[in-house]
C-alpha cells in the first residue's frame, strides 16, 4: 500500500487529490484498482470525509479515477491513457503558475514522445484496431463519446 503524506498546507483536497493522482500515474494503483477507502484516506492524510471526496471528485473530473455510490461502490483508477496523462500534465502546469504558452511548448515536445511509447507497446490487437478506425468513413461525424469515456479510443 501507498504511504500518502498528511496534507497540512495550501488547499488541502488540492494536496490530497496530487498524491493520489502522482500514485496512480506512477503506477501504485493500476486500472480496475479500488483506492482506499474514504475512512483508511482522511486517516492517511489526516483530513475530513469532506476534503478526501472534494479530492477524487477533482480526479474523476480529470478522468482518473470513477467513483461509485452504494452497495459495492468506491473509487476505481480509470485507464485514462494518454488523455488523462495530459490533463494532469495541465493541472500540474495550471497549479504552478506557468502560462499557457509554458503548457503549449511542453506539450508539443512530450505529445510526440508519449504517442511513440503507446506506438512500441502496441499490441497486434491495438494495431488491428487503428487499422480499423483509419479505414472508417471519415466523411460522416464522429459519434459522440460518453462523458465517463477516459480512453483514447472512440466509443
Amino acid at each position: 500500500m501507498t504511504t500518502f503524506k498528511p496534507a497540512t498546507r495550501g488547499l488541502l483536497y488540492e494536496t490530497v487529490a496530487e498524491q493520489l493522482r502522482e500514485a496512480i500515474l506512477d503506477g501504485h494503483y493500476r486500472p480496475g484498482d479500488r483506492l482506499p477507502t474514504e475512512g483508511e484516506l482522511t486517516q492517511e492524510f489526516q483530513v475530513s470525509r469532506a476534503v478526501i471526496r472534494q479530492a477524487t471528485m477533482s480526479l474523476e473530473g480529470e478522468g482518473l479515477v470513477d467513483v461509485q455510490v452504494g452497495a459495492g461502490g468506491g473509487t476505481y483508477v480509470l485507464d485514462g491513457g494518454i488523455e488523462a496523462v495530459l490533463r494532469a500534465f495541465e493541472n500540474l502546469f495550471r497549479h504552478r503558475g506557468f502560462s499557457p504558452e509554458h503548457y503549449l511548448a511542453a506539450k508539443a515536445v512530450l505529445e510526440p514522445a508519449l504517442c511513440a511509447a503507446v506506438v512500441v507497446a502496441a499490441t497486434p490487437a491495438d494495431e488491428r484496431r487503428l487499422e480499423d478506425i483509419l479505414s472508417d468513413d471519415w466523411s460522416k461525424p464522429a459519434p459522440r463519446p460518453s462523458t465517463r469515456s477516459t480512453s483514447c479510443s472512440p466509443t
